[in-house]
This record gives structure tokens, C-alpha cells and sequence, in this order.
């Protein structure tokens, strides 16, 4: 794994350096650690841990300008731990103290094109579900804060969690106030999707997006619907969020949770103060969930950050936690 990774990282960095005239590459990614005190519900003791919790990144953009409005374009993004060099995802059914190297998990991969029509994507795609509204509605997204798996929001491949593997996307040019984006796969689960539509105005947004596993065995196993918006304003230094979340899951028994997410940022300065609420309707008797948290992220610059805060779950079996975090994030290109 770590002959992999150096491999990777080296054609990484050399790629700029023997692209072509053509050719604009950019490698980028982001670091990040919290020191964090986990006190589980229950009977479990509290604990303080050092962790990433799903942002460390490296990736490669390549666009090419192709003439008449049109760009050619390419990206592979991967996931890394940057507290301990590994992934929940590569060691699920391994002993990861035992590795050495540094593992990469995929993100987003594709292939596309871009001009005048919009922008066309073909690979490993962003969820139209996952980022209309959703992650980008919560700035604590990929701390030990955030509110997806805690409460607020859904998670999964198909709710705000994973990628959608091997797919068609499209997204719009701005038709008036509104932009559209869909994603398909034809062979994943018989013709998975996700879409979502926005519309624009002056003191924020609207949208209502939807997400659908497919078909197997004749038995739809996941469906979601979403709306939701958000209001901006003094020039978008205070922004209020809102989204409901509908979803069916009948992996084994039919349930339909929902979630309702709420949250509120105020920009001061280089310090945004953020204040968040989440319910979850589990559909399953007490296993309902509610998540509250609240604290502050600094910007040194526009790549470097600290932040912290609280972050509470209360669940009716007693599996949520609260946690008291501060960390740093160092994004770079």
C-alpha cells in the first residue's frame, strides 16, 4: 500500500510539469485533525481522541481549453485520514494498526465536458441529492460537529454521505434564477438517480431535490426527497438554512425516516458563529434522534482555519454522544 501511495502522490505532483501547452492541471488537497472528548450516552466511558473525521483529500483537476466555449475535463479526487494515514472504508475488515502505508479511498472520478450547454460527466459523480442544500447547508460538514449521521441529516450513498459510482451527470447553465443537476446510472441497482433543481434570488435560494438506489429484485430499496432553502443577509454575512428530508428504506423492513435540519451562521470579521438543530424521525420504536450544536470557525486566510465547538445527540436507545472538539484545517493547491 505504500509503494501505492508514493506512486500516486509522484504522478501527483509531476503532472504539471509534463502536461501539455494544452493542459491546465491543478493538484489540491486538504488536511485536517481535531482533538475532540467523546462522552457516549449510556454506560460507555468519555474519552479524548486525536481524528480526522472524512476531510483529509488529495486530488488532480485537468481542463483543457478545446476552442469555441469548450473545455475538456478530468478529476480524481481521494479520500485519506490525516490523524493516522487510513480509512474506515480500506480497513473495515482489517487490523489497521498493522498497516503501514497510507490508504486512499475514491471520491469523485470523471471524465467530461463543459461549454456553453452546461456540463456533462461521466465516472464516480457528486450526488445532485447530497449537494443541493444538504452538505453545503452545514460549514461544521466533515468535523466531529456536522449534522449528517447525528441526527440532522441522512447519510448513505444515496443521502448525504457517498458518491454515485458508475454514472451519467449533467449540470445546467443558469436558465433565468434556476440550475438543474441529475446523475444516472443504468447499472447500478437497474438505473439509479439523483436530481435536484435551485432557484436563485437576491437575499438567497430554494431547491427540492430527490434520490432513487434503483431496483433490486424487483424491490426498491431506497427512495429520498428533500426541500429546503436559504435566506442571506447583510450581503450574506448572517445565512439561515432550512431543509425537511423524506426518505424510504425497505433494506429489510419498510421504514420512512425524516429529518428536519436547521441552522444559522453569522459572519463577523474572519469568525463565523454557527448555531445548528436537527430531528430525526427514525420510524422505529425508540430510536429516534435529536442533534444540536453550536461554535465558531476562524479564518487565518482563505486555506487555513481552526474551529471547535459543541455537538450533541440525544437518542432514544441511548446510542448518541455529546463532544466538546477543537481543530485545524489547512487546505492547499
Amino acid at each position: 500500500m505504500k509503494q501505492k501511495f508514493i506512486a500516486i502522490a509522484t504522478a501527483a505532483v509531476l503532472m504539471p510539469a509534463i502536461a501539455t501547452a494544452e493542459d491546465d492541471v491543478t493538484v489540491y488537497g486538504m488536511a485536517q485533525v481535531e482533538v475532540a472528548s467523546f462522552d457516549p450516552q449510556g454506560a460507555a466511558d468519555s474519552y479524548v481522541d486525536v481524528v480526522d473525521n472524512a476531510r483529509g483529500r488529495l486530488g488532480v483537476v485537468a481542463t483543457e481549453d478545446l476552442g469555441s466555449g469548450l473545455k475538456g475535463l478530468a478529476k480524481f479526487e481521494y479520500k485519506t485520514d490525516t490523524a493516522d494515514g487510513t480509512s474506515a472504508d480500506a480497513c473495515a475488515n482489517d487490523d489497521c494498526s498493522s498497516k503501514t502505508g497510507v490508504s486512499l479511498t475514491a471520491r469523485e472520478l470523471f471524465v467530461g465536458l463543459k461549454g456553453g450547454f452546461g456540463q456533462v460527466e461521466l465516472g464516480r459523480l457528486k450526488s445532485a441529492y447530497k449537494y443541493t442544500g444538504g452538505v453545503a447547508y452545514d460549514p461544521f460538514v466533515a468535523t466531529t460537529l456536522e449534522a449528517r449521521k447525528n441526527g440532522g441529516m441522512s447519510a448513505g450513498d444515496f443521502g448525504h454521505t457517498g458518491f454515485v459510482s458508475q454514472s451519467m451527470g449533467y449540470s445546467s447553465p443558469k436558465l433565468g434564477p434556476v440550475d438543474i443537476r441529475a446523475t444516472y446510472a443504468p447499472s447500478e441497482d437497474d438505473s439509479a438517480y439523483t436530481a435536484s433543481a435551485r432557484a436563485g434570488f437576491k437575499m438567497g435560494e430554494v431547491f427540492v431535490a430527490l434520490a432513487d438506489q434503483g431496483d433490486r429484485d424487483g424491490t426498491n430499496e431506497y427512495s429520498a426527497w428533500k426541500l429546503g432553502g436559504q435566506l442571506r443577509l447583510a450581503g450574506g454575512a448572517h445565512k439561515i438554512s432550512l431543509q425537511y428530508e423524506a426518505t424510504e428504506d425497505k433494506k429489510t423492513t419498510k421504514k420512512e425516516p425524516t429529518f428536519i435540519f436547521a441552522g444559522y451562521q453569522g459572519t463577523f470579521g474572519k469568525s463565523t458563529f454557527v448555531a445548528q438543530f436537527g430531528a430525526n424521525d427514525a420510524d422505529e420504536e425508540n430510536k429516534d434522534k435529536t442533534y444540536y450544536a453550536l461554535g465558531a470557525i476562524h479564518k487565518f486566510s482563505k486555506n487555513t482555519r481552526v474551529f471547535g465547538g459543541y455537538r450533541a445527540t440525544d437518542a432514544d436507545d441511548d446510542s448518541g454522544q455529546t463532544v466538546i472538539s477543537i481543530g485545524m484545517r489547512k487546505d492547499f493547491k
